[in-house]
Formats: C-alpha cells, structure tokens, sequence
C-alpha cells in the first residue's frame, strides 16, 4: 500500500459513513515463514503455543512510577 491507496479507502470510509480500521496479519511476518520452513524438520506439530509480545516505549516510565500520556484524557 501506498499513501494514494490510503487516501483513497480513508475517503471511502468517509463517504459511506464507515470507519476504516487497519489490522496487521502475523501470519505474513518474517517469524512465521521461518517456522514454516522448519516444520520439514520438526515433522507433525502435535502442540503449538505461541504468544506475541511487543515492548512497549513506556513500559520503563511506568516502573518508574511516571505516568506517560498513556490513558489520561488531558
């Protein structure tokens, strides 16, 4: 996607009274590829769990005891 493709379903969205929402598929992430390719080697997954963590920018302010502009209407 380019900027002209996100103009245009923002307009869209506009004009029909919808809102756009964009999502992001950790399927087509580079991690999943990679495990793709190693199940050749793993053979027949009988069990799987998997979670995906993301770090966030202030998670050191708030063991810090601050309070970044997280969830405060001001």
């Amino acid at each position: 996607p380019n900027s002209q493709e996100l103009n245009d379903l923002l307009s869209a969205a506009q004009a029909s009274k919808r809102l756009y929402m964009a999502a992001m598929m950790t399927t087509l992430l580079p991690n999943f590829a990679r495990l793709k390719s190693a199940l050749e080697k793993i053979g027949t997954p009988r069990k799987c769990i998997g979670q995906y963590r993301q770090y966030s920018s202030r998670y050191d302010k708030y063991k810090n005891c601050e309070r970044p502009n997280t969830f405060l209407p001001e």
